[in-house]
């Protein structure tokens, strides 16, 4: 089976921003939709994300959950990772983390 790769990995509160319908939200709704409209995109997971994730957690010092959504965004061959739970502007191993919300 061929691997799809992805140019960004999309943390799954984008997707629950995007669904949000609190108004107190609406401008992380508009960016995390604006998000979703663009092509290319992925989502995790695969049985070997374990092990990976396990070795990011224990290297760049992150929660397991962190260390997941790094390791499946690098598996996707992703270059940026959309999250508001990381650092934005760390590299790690080549995925960037851009924090869609950092100016909401």
């Amino acid at each position: 089976m061929k691997h799809m790769r992805a140019s960004a990995f999309v943390d799954t509160n984008i997707l629950l921003y995007a669904a949000s319908t609190d108004e107190t939200e609406a401008s992380k709704r508009k960016q995390a939709r604006q998000i979703l409209s663009l092509p290319n995109w992925g989502l995790s997971v695969d049985e070997q994300l374990l092990l990976e994730a396990l070795s990011l957690k224990q290297r760049f010092q992150v929660s397991y959950w962190d260390a997941a959504i790094i390791a499946a965004g690098l598996k996707l061959g992703a270059n940026v990772l959309y999250s508001e739970d990381l650092y934005h502007g760390q590299n790690y191993d080549g995925i960037c983390v851009e924090n869609p919300f950092s100016d909401a």
